[in-house]
């Protein structure tokens, strides 16, 4: 439909606390959800993944150059750009490490849910109006900094990253003297939930951070500060990863008290280290180059985040991570700890690579083949190993968490093996049979997979609805507070609504999408399966199920199977109010 899904990395979030920008604004982006492909055959899912994850990725590779290459010799010299490296004997990425670093002031002080004036989507700002009011803000307060800097000579880079750790060491310098007095401040601040080569083998990185040491524990050493300085902080405070990270373990680990919390920067810091190999990869960086060149880097990184306000969909992953993951009982610390954990898992989970046979006849008609390794990031299969193996297990709830977080893969194909038991519903709403289950009872497990508590198609009616609970200020986390007022509405008799169901006129539902071939096996299959659907559900609970679905099936129209639906209908919901003690709910009257 034209929104070109390549370019994004997330799926745009449920509220977003500004108009959204560049690729993320365009109109259908909305109303986008992920999608759950099932099919009977092996086969399917791994074609699916390999396919559209490379044209995926190869439109994200041209987007830069309309020449390049998919070729070994190609992807080695596709430098990553968000490097932390030594360059004749000169530190190349310390502008770098302002996105990884955790700001308290910018985190507090300039925080867009309550900038950006939520209650009224038609009235929010767009996002360069909202970075104008926090440039003027961070103006004022740069000018104790640059008093007295000579205005002479070329332009120091190091302000960029160095302004903010200052800024926090002016308003609150305990927790600047924490963090660089941390003795193995480079370890904790990249973590350990990271793996391989972007976790362990960046070349400078502790040169990087002794640098930092050096320039905090003697500002004086900073230079003439850049004409755009106070623009940039704008867009740091903004955009940068680490300082979105912070304001969102705010939400779910005590406010904003958490922002002066060494756990939770640290856990912050972890986070945004992630999201930074994530815009290191080198598709990614060609995607971003592809719609803004102007150099440097870093910065159009930022001003992807701010397009996309990864705030809000950092916010609203974490309160479902929060929940789904039970934390309310931990401390702080392991709180935040667990929520990068998972976190990173997501947004580095590594490409898989499915092997496939590139079979080709010459002039002679003789067939050669060859095998081929692809790569899957963008869409993924998921579970038709059967290896018991713990590296097969783990990968598979890698997959997992990863369909369930905004990231990428924005596809999952699966056999039977992912309609049982399994919840895939966070970021999905959509199911997409390849082919059709031979019984009602597996047309009903493959869809239950994604109507789930809190699951997409209920958190964008939720929000539809109950933006303006923001207003209230009744809780640091804005999606407590919006199924909180959904909750409290008049009229309603049980908790089933919202968090399972909210349906809102023109909102968002589940879908099913088949994709049929005239007459097809499955077209023919089509409408005795819906029919034998409406009966199950009719039935379902009832012992003999089969018999009972049998009979009815064959005396009952599907009209008439409608009607008796409704005069048999048994309503199980749980009474308004509580259960009174005296009374004996399964007979109805009261016990003497």
């Amino acid at each position: 439909q034209g929104c070109e899904l390549w370019r994004l990395l997330w799926i745009p979030p449920c509220v977003p606390y500004y108009r959204l920008g560049g690729v993320f604004g365009h109109a259908v982006l909305s109303k986008y959800t992920k999608r759950l492909i099932f099919s009977n055959w092996r086969v399917v899912p791994k074609a699916i993944a390999g396919l559209t994850s490379y044209a995926a990725e190869r439109q994200m590779f041209l987007s830069l150059d309309k020449n390049a290459k998919n070729t070994p010799e190609a992807r080695e010299r596709r430098a990553r750009l968000l490097e932390f490296s030594r360059s004749q004997g000169r530190l190349t990425g310390m502008p770098v490490l302002g996105l990884i670093y955790p700001c308290s002031w910018f985190a507090k002080e300039f925080d867009p849910l309550w900038l950006g004036d939520v209650p009224e989507r038609s009235d929010q700002p767009d996002c360069e109006s909202l970075l104008e009011r926090i440039r003027q803000d961070i103006d004022v307060a740069l000018g104790s900094l640059i008093e007295g800097r000579a205005d002479s000579g070329p332009a120091d880079a190091d302000w960029y990253w160095a302004a903010g750790i200052l800024l926090d060491a002016e308003h609150d310098p305990r927790i600047v003297e924490a963090w660089f007095e941390e003795e193995e401040l480079a370890y904790w601040w990249r973590g350990e939930h990271v793996p391989g080569r972007d976790g362990t083998e960046d070349s400078a990185w502790a040169d990087h951070v002794e640098r930092a040491r050096e320039i905090v524990a003697n500002p004086s050493r900073l230079g003439r500060p850049p004409s755009d300085l106070s623009r940039v902080l704008a867009e740091m405070a903004l955009g940068g990863p680490a300082t979105l990270a912070l304001r969102a373990l705010s939400r779910v680990c005590n406010g904003d008290a958490a922002t002066s919390d060494d756990a939770v920067r640290f856990a912050a810091a972890n986070i945004g280290w992630a999201i930074r190999t994530l815009y290191n990869l080198p598709e990614v960086t060609a995607m971003i180059r592809g719609l803004n060149a102007e150099e440097p880097y870093w910065r159009r990184t930022l001003e992807y985040s701010i397009h996309g306000c990864l705030q809000a969909v950092l916010d609203e992953y974490v309160h479902l991570l929060h929940e789904s993951r039970s934390l309310a009982g931990r401390d702080v610390a392991g709180k935040a700890d667990d929520l990068a954990a998972a976190i990173t898992e997501a947004v580095t989970l590594r490409v898989s690579q499915p092997r496939v046979d590139d079979i080709r006849t010459d002039a002679d008609a003789k067939i050669d083949v060859a095998p081929r390794i692809m790569r899957a990031r963008f869409a993924l299969r998921f579970g038709d190993d059967q290896s018991e193996e713990e590296s097969t297990r783990r990968r598979k709830e890698h997959v997992r968490a990863a369909f369930n977080s905004p990231f990428w893969p924005f596809v999952l194909a699966t056999t039977s093996i992912g309609q049982e038991g399994l919840d895939f519903h966070q970021y999905c709403h959509a199911v997409v049979h390849w082919n059709l289950p031979g019984n009602p009872v597996d047309l009903e497990q493959r869809e239950g997979r994604v109507h789930r508590y809190k699951g997409h198609a209920v958190r964008k009616n939720v929000a539809a609805r109950h933006q303006d609970a923001f207003a209230q200020g009744m809780s640091d986390d804005p999606w407590q507070m919006m199924f909180d007022a959904a909750l409290t509405e008049p009229g309603r008799t049980n908790e089933l609504v919202p968090y399972w169901l909210y349906p809102v006129p023109d909102g968002a539902m589940i879908e099913r999408h088949l994709p049929l071939l005239p007459l097809s096996r499955d077209h023919q299959l089509l409408p005795p399966l819906k029919h034998a659907l409406a009966v199950y559900r009719m039935v379902f609970g009832q012992p003999r199920q089969d018999d009972l679905l049998d009979y009815l099936s064959q005396h009952l129209s599907v009209t008439e199977l409608s009607q008796k639906m409704l005069d048999l209908r048994i309503d199980l919901s749980p009474l308004d109010g509580g259960l009174q003690p005296e009374t004996d709910l399964t007979a109805g009257i009261p016990i003497d």
